[in-house]
């Protein structure tokens, strides 16, 4: 009588593999508009440690909470902003500028501010901000 031999199988089964890799597609598919939609709601955090190597010369600009904007106490818009700031400039030679702006106004007047100060001629911006204790 003859032994019946068995044969090994040398492959290797790829359906787990493949099984593991299709559901962790499936949770990054899903995880991922739940990641973006939280990082919307951003709330800033305070500073402990905040840099202070800014002089009195600096030109100061406040913006308030209903976004009028001030240099030296004197009210401006953007429309006029400029031509404050290349005078200031032109004034103090001085091209750093530090803003101090409400945390509650629009992020696109704070953008403006930023980009009409850049085409007046400050090199430097610097954001106060509220230092936690």
């Amino acid at each position: 009588m003859k032994r019946m031999r068995k044969k090994i199988k040398s492959e290797i089964n790829i359906t787990p593999l493949t099984d593991v890799s299709l559901m962790l597609l499936s949770i990054f598919l899903i995880t991922t508009p739940m990641m973006v939609q939280s990082g919307l709601n951003i709330e800033l955090p305070k500073l402990k440690n905040v840099e202070k190597n800014f002089h009195n010369k600096n030109i100061e600009l406040n913006i308030d909470n209903n976004g009028n904007i001030f240099i030296d106490n004197k009210r401006l818009n953007l429309i006029n902003l400029e031509d404050e700031l290349k005078q200031k400039i032109k004034d103090t030679n001085e091209t750093i500028i530090f803003i101090k702006a409400d945390k509650n106004i629009k992020y696109e007047l704070l953008m403006k501010v930023i980009d009409t100060s850049k085409k007046a001629g400050v090199k430097k911006i610097a954001l106060g901000v509220e230092i936690d204790n």
